[in-house]
């Protein structure tokens, strides 16, 4: 009986080895490396694979990016005083539209009704020097009066007129008009005025607050001064040209769209590898964007020479794009690829000097990624 037990259990054993062999035999696949992925005849036939090899054609499309709207330097005002002065009152707020000749801000000083005096003084004195002078020069046409005589008249005259003109100056950079000003109007407070119709970006002071003429007081944007500046990447920069068509929309308003057209083109790459180009809005209406609002922009792009394979030869996983090559029969593997525009069920494939002339799955790609994908998680 010993005898008998122990051959059982031998020919038990060698059973079951035989059969763990079997089951591994008919396992369908095995994974070599994270990348490449081996099947059976029978995972091959069930998948229904293509192979398509890289395909040189023209292709069209559009280039979707993104980035901010700013202001143009010339669009963009700093307002301040011409005269330092106290602030008396504030007209407006941050994000307010105003008018050209609105007021802004009100401040007023001693100095603005020294300035008017002057004027009013310098004007009498001019309307007795004026008559004078004039008489003088024709005293001494007949020799009735010394040179000395008419020199001194001609000094003084000159030299209020040159006053009175620096005074009329002053008094418009205060926006006093000179010609309205009397003894009997003269103010102690000056007005600032919008010297444009904008929107008012920031408001630098309060009331009662002393500024000097260097203050910035108000800043103003000129709504037609608004720029787009766009963040290209370096692989798509060759494809942006000067005078290109933008359409422009905010993720919060996908459906208004406004147009735009390039205008310049960044020639310098930062360190994220990307560069700024700059569009120029020419829709009539852009009231719904401000300056520093992000925004999505699609760019038209013309038809180029590129190498380009099939919608669904390309898969994407975790944020990246990869394609599959075919290195051997029911052997797969899985490469990395740059894609560019889509256009026409074909994607244009930057980094494609390494995949000319290769065998490339076209049909199946997807099914490819899962089996991979899946034994990578086992």
């Amino acid at each position: 009986m010993k005898y008998l037990f122990i051959i059982c259990s031998a020919l038990f054993m060698l059973s079951c080895k035989k059969e763990a062999v079997i089951d591994q035999t008919l396992k369908p696949a095995s994974q070599i490396t994270q990348n490449e992925l081996v099947l059976t005849k029978k995972q091959l036939k069930s998948i229904e694979l293509s192979t398509v090899k890289m395909e040189k054609k023209q292709v069209s499309g559009t280039l979707q990016l993104n980035g901010k709207v700013d202001v143009d330097p010339d669009s963009k005002v700093s307002i301040s005083s011409a005269l330092g002065g106290h602030v008396k009152s504030i007209r407006v707020l941050p994000g307010k539209s105003v008018k050209k000749g609105d007021v802004i801000v009100i401040i007023e000083d001693n100095q603005f009704i020294d300035i008017q005096q002057d004027y009013l003084t310098t004007q009498a004195q001019l309307l007795s020097a004026a008559p004078n002078y004039n008489r003088q020069k024709e005293l001494n046409i007949s020799k009735s009066t010394s040179d000395k005589l008419m020199q001194q008249a001609e000094t003084e005259y000159k030299s209020l007129l040159a006053v009175k003109n620096g005074l009329e100056e002053k008094l418009r950079l205060l926006n006093i008009n000179p010609s309205k000003l009397s003894a009997g109007k003269i103010q102690r407070s000056i007005s600032i005025v919008a010297p444009f119709s904008g929107v008012v970006s920031h408001v630098n002071v309060n009331k009662g607050k002393y500024v000097a003429p260097s203050d910035e007081l108000v800043e103003l944007i000129n709504p037609q001064g608004l720029i787009l500046k766009i963040k290209v990447f370096e692989k798509d920069l060759p494809k942006i040209a000067i005078g290109q068509n933008v359409t422009v929309f905010t993720n919060g308003n996908a459906d208004n769209k406004f147009n735009a057209k390039i205008i310049t083109k960044g020639n310098s790459i930062l360190e994220d590898g990307s560069t700024e180009v700059i569009a120029k809005l020419i829709s009539a209406n852009t009231s719904e964007l401000v300056n520093g609002l992000y925004i999505n922009a699609l760019i038209d792009l013309e038809n180029i020479d590129a190498f380009t394979l099939p919608e669904d030869a390309v898969v994407s996983f975790e944020g990246k794009n990869y394609v599959f090559e075919q290195i051997a029969s029911g052997k797969f593997r899985m490469i990395e690829v740059q894609t560019g525009t889509t256009n026409g069920g074909w994607v244009s494939i930057q980094n494609h000097n390494s995949l000319l002339n290769r065998s490339i799955v076209g049909k199946g790609a997807y099914a490819l990624l899962m089996a991979l994908k899946n034994k990578t998680e086992e």
